[in-house]
């Protein structure tokens, strides 16, 4: 017997899934206004102390038409700005808050607007974080109730709160629409770059948020409706990065809707990239979160995040936590490419913490969780001494703190290229339990030469090819700590045999000769040998 590996059942009810699809958003070109053209330089000659009223003036001017403003700093108030208008700030100008801002008291104010258009040109909104000591609301730019909203190439950064923010305006219904984010920027801020809340057709095209600390989550954007009845749906992240964010890079949190009937919550990720992220808060680059409780209603819908690449996350590089494999939203993710997880500074210790791709769950009134599919997941550790611990990491704990089992979970492709499975690190697939049928997978042929003469195939071995140059028995290990899982094996070449020994205490449902071992003949490709998870048999299939 020269090779051996094991892969998982597989359930076709996943594949009918992947006919989900997000509708794009229909953006046009940003045109000028056919309106008055303001000059700002009419109403501020030179700029004082609190610029507020002149700005708010010139903006009032330029309703139906646009407001034009040089490469100036003004110091202002909090601003609402009107419907209708279109804001053209030039290269180096500054929008700076003036000291003293409320707990509640956000500097650009797009509430219950339509018709709104910022061209940044790299201009800068800035608050001085240093000031605010607590608290989280102060934001930089809050889109609140309002729709056809673009903003191009704004900086937004040192706020008390969110670089951006978009959200609803009060009752249900009142929800953000038809938002672009286009090639904008969130530095330094206490809470997050961007939050989105509340919104349909939102988008955020390119553009960088980066390095948010001060407050939790603290991650670069964090998508998480507040109540039941806010609106998650068809929000894109096209080419987006984050970067240095102490919490982590991108935050997906479903939770509010856990109780809510016929609701569907609708994420696309896709070429996004995630750079240290998580590095002090020791948190994911990407994150998808329950937080705990149970998922009283189904949340229809699905989050897909595709072409990422993920480099020293703090802790794991993906993962979905405590998410309920009956109830919440289908997650597919496809092209991922992982880079050194367990990055964090204080050092990542846990199995989890040092995964690329981890499915967790804890405390969930004894759901399964899971219900993910993922294909084409690459986890690569470039650092002097190995320390990933599994491409793959599967945890929860069946009967301990209310929770089920791991199940709706396929995995194709899902590989670590070139980690060696050694002092417990390299597995593909590291799991404490499984649902039958629940998982399966494929990796790079990572061959391993085994000296030893009795090999047991554990699951620290998992998806690696082991040579047995002695050609030595490989023991399968106890049916009670594999369920549902399937073993594959195959001759070492032509006219080899394969033998399936069975222990006696094992019950084989096929045929065996005459010394009480199953052969497989070179005719045939190999075997398969399953493991039922129900009744502790082991049935076999020859390929």
């Amino acid at each position: 017997m020269d090779t051996i590996r094991y892969t998982f059942g597989r359930r076709d009810w996943l594949l009918a899934a992947s006919a989900l699809a997000l509708a794009p958003a229909a953006w046009a070109a940003p045109a000028a206004s056919p309106g008055p053209k303001v000059q700002l330089s009419q109403y501020v000659t030179e700029p004082g102390a609190d610029d507020t009223d002149a700005f708010v003036a010139a903006l009032t001017a330029a309703v139906g038409g646009t407001l034009v403003v040089p490469a100036i700093e003004l110091t202002l108030r909090p601003v609402t700005v009107p419907s209708n208008v279109r804001i053209e700030l030039a290269p180096g100008t500054v929008l700076k808050a003036k000291s003293g801002f409320g707990p509640n008291d956000r500097l650009l104010n797009i509430t219950n607007a339509t018709n709104v258009t910022i061209m940044g040109n790299g201009a800068t909104v800035q608050m001085p974080k240093a000031e605010y000591k607590e608290g989280e609301q102060r934001h930089g730019v809050f889109i609140f109730g309002s729709s056809d909203v673009q903003i191009h190439d704004l900086v937004s950064r040192d706020s008390g709160g969110d670089g951006f923010y978009i959200g609803r305006s009060g009752k249900p219904g009142t929800h953000s629409r038809r938002v672009l984010l286009n090639n904008c920027r969130a530095i330094n801020n206490r809470r997050q770059g961007l939050s989105i809340v509340s919104g349909e057709d939102i988008e955020v095209r390119g553009g960088i948020f980066e390095s948010t600390a001060g407050t939790a989550p603290q991650y670069g954007i964090d998508i998480e409706p507040n109540n039941s009845d806010d609106v998650i749906r068809n929000v894109r992240l096209l080419g987006v990065r984050t970067r240095n964010n102490r919490g982590g890079g991108l935050l997906i949190v479903l939770q509010s809707y856990a109780n809510r009937a016929d609701v569907s919550a609708s994420v696309e990720v896709v070429d996004f990239t995630s750079e240290q992220d998580g590095l002090q808060g020791a948190s994911a680059g990407i994150r998808l979160a329950g937080f705990g409780g149970t998922w009283g209603k189904s949340v229809s819908g699905q989050v897909k995040i595709r072409n990422a690449r993920i480099v020293n996350p703090g802790h794991s590089g993906i993962r979905l936590d405590r998410w309920d494999a009956d109830r919440a939203p289908l997650v597919q993710i496809d092209d991922v490419e992982i880079v050194n997880p367990g990055s964090a500074s204080a050092g990542a210790q846990a199995p989890e913490e040092r995964s690329g791709l981890v499915i967790w769950a804890s405390h969930l009134g004894g759901a399964n969780f899971g219900n993910l599919q993922a294909s084409r997941v690459r986890v690569r550790d470039t650092r002097g001494q190995q320390l990933t611990y599994s491409p793959v990491y599967i945890y929860g704990t069946p009967g301990q703190s209310g929770v089920g089992h791991a199940t709706r979970i396929t995995l194709r492709d899902c590989v670590g290229v070139g980690l060696k499975p050694t002092s417990g690190r390299g597995h593909l697939v590291a799991a404490t339990d499984l649902d039958e049928s629940s998982v399966e997978y494929s990796t790079e042929q990572v061959a391993s030469d085994v000296p030893a003469d009795d090999v047991v195939a554990t699951r620290s071995l998992a998806g690696y090819t082991i040579t047995q140059a002695s050609g030595a028995a490989i023991r399968l290990p106890p049916q009670a700590t594999n369920r549902g899982l399937t073993w594959s094996f195959r001759p070492a070449g032509s006219g080899a045999q394969l033998r399936l020994r069975p222990d006696p205490s094992d019950r084989l449902n096929v045929p065996v000769d005459a010394t009480g071992d199953l052969v497989v003949r070179p005719s045939k490709q190999g075997l398969r040998v399953r493991m039922d998870p129900q009744a502790g048999l082991v049935s076999t299939q020859e390929r």
